[in-house]
């Protein structure tokens, strides 16, 4: 069994014990996401668990936080979602501090072309992972 299940499984306990001391409180949306992150840990450490989780738990955590507020989003974030998604991706996530930003998408490398394609009128900014702390970055897509 992964990780991830495990997590679930809490959750479920955590539900069931409530309801049973009376209480039938289900997990806010907030508390679910907090509970997100360790999830995305067990699932980035554990080998045996596909990466392809960590995509859908993106997936999900997205569809948490749009139902948190109708101000999550905008009508062109939606659709530039829903079409990344139509088009491979396995989840994503806005980034930024809102009126502008990046969206973060996840896929199988063999989705990329497809993805970009669909979303060719956006700029398509590459990134790897380091382990080298926080830094400024500029990004200037015309390099001035």
């Amino acid at each position: 069994m992964s990780e991830s299940l495990h997590f679930h499984s809490a959750s479920c306990v955590k539900t069931h014990a409530l309801s049973l001391l009376g209480t039938t409180r289900l997990l806010s949306r907030s508390d679910r996401m907090r509970e997100m992150v360790d999830e995305g840990i067990a699932i980035l450490t554990n080998p045996h668990v596909s990466i392809d989780e960590f995509g859908k738990l993106l997936d999900l955590s997205w569809k948490y936080k749009r139902s948190l507020s109708d101000r999550v989003s905008t009508p062109e974030i939606d659709q530039i979602y829903d079409q990344a998604m139509l088009n491979g991706a396995i989840g994503g996530k806005i980034l930024g501090a809102g009126g502008g930003g990046f969206m973060l998408l996840f896929a199988k490398p063999e989705k990329h072309a497809a993805i970009r394609e669909a979303l060719k009128g956006l700029v398509h900014v590459s990134f790897n992972f380091d382990d080298s702390g926080s830094r400024v970055v500029l990004y200037q897509p015309n390099g001035l």
